[in-house]
């Protein structure tokens, strides 16, 4: 059902949301249709507790029955503020696995049709997201081909310097 913390977002009262997660209040609840408070707290356009409830909830992908998550309410009420909170938690925490790699790339493809001059500014901050994530992922395959060649190196110095002293 419907939470106190779902209430207090869909009221707008900050005070009620920092009181309820001060005492343990779980951000990431969700009501019977799978809506967390961070959603709602988009859908109704409440950016202050947009705000209180992002530092505790970072869970974007969390998907409702509908199969949407927080980023694609983040577009569909074009929330940049949101978007640009995102990116920086992604480009901060140098967000890397693939599994969520893929989900950012997928919401990249699902809105890139945007034709809307409205939401330009969405389409282009989704693109910025995924090209920070496609080149975190190409430095990770460089940083890796590097540590594996220079791991190469040391052991073939490691079996010459064995040579030398067996020789010697």
């Amino acid at each position: 059902g419907i939470t106190p913390l779902h209430i207090a977002v869909r009221l707008g009262n900050d005070e009620i949301v920092k009181t309820l997660l001060d005492n343990k209040a779980d951000p990431t609840i969700t009501d019977d249709d799978g809506y967390t408070p961070l959603m709602k707290s988009i859908i109704f356009k409440k950016d202050n507790i947009f705000n209180i409830l992002s530092i505790r909830d970072k869970n974007f992908l969390l998907t409702n029955k509908d199969g949407e998550n927080a980023i694609d309410y983040m577009v569909k009420y074009e929330c940049l503020k949101c978007l640009n909170y995102v990116f920086n938690y992604l480009k901060e925490n140098n967000i890397r696995a693939k599994l969520d790699r893929d989900k950012y790339i997928n919401l990249v493809k699902k809105y890139s049709s945007i034709k809307n001059s409205n939401l330009l500014p969405i389409k282009n901050k989704l693109n910025e997201i995924a090209d920070y994530i496609n080149n975190k992922n190409l430095e990770i395959i460089q940083t890796n081909r590097l540590v594996k060649k220079t791991s190469s190196n040391l052991n073939s110095k490691k079996k010459l310097k064995k040579l030398r002293i067996r020789k010697g």
